[in-house]
């Protein structure tokens, strides 16, 4: 099977040419076999209000809560027109992570987060 990868540069600019409500970046951290836990970065205030919602459901499936952060060097964050954040789920290096690791609950836990941040107009329409 080929592998498709679509580069940082060319994710921004399909998001920005399609004017998409919110883009997302989702990734596993890697460091040192010793930190662990989940972090969420935003730029903006809207942003701001998807990272939170996102890292609280993160963290209470057990993950530590490292925060969210403010970032303006990150390029997805930095040059999308919409709000944008950058999760990082956990520390893929980290054994104590990957024995809390369960893919279902994880996305079930980022798709909870994004609704909950969502404007009210929204949610009434989301099944």
């Amino acid at each position: 099977m080929d592998h498709f990868f679509i580069g940082i540069l060319q994710r921004v600019k399909n998001a920005n040419q399609n004017n998409v409500d919110l883009f997302i970046s989702i990734h596993f951290n890697a460091f040192n076999s010793e930190a662990h836990g989940s972090e969420v970065y935003y730029i903006s205030e809207k942003g701001k209000r998807y990272a939170e919602a996102v890292l609280n459901k993160i963290a209470a499936l057990g993950f530590r809560n490292r925060g969210i952060k403010y970032r303006d060097n990150l390029y997805v964050l930095k040059y999308t027109k919409m709000p944008a954040i950058l999760i990082e789920c956990c520390f893929c290096d980290s054994s104590d992570d990957m024995r809390l690791f369960d893919a279902q609950k994880m996305a079930d836990a980022l798709k909870d987060g994004l609704i909950a941040a969502m404007p009210s107009k929204f949610q009434a329409i989301t099944p």
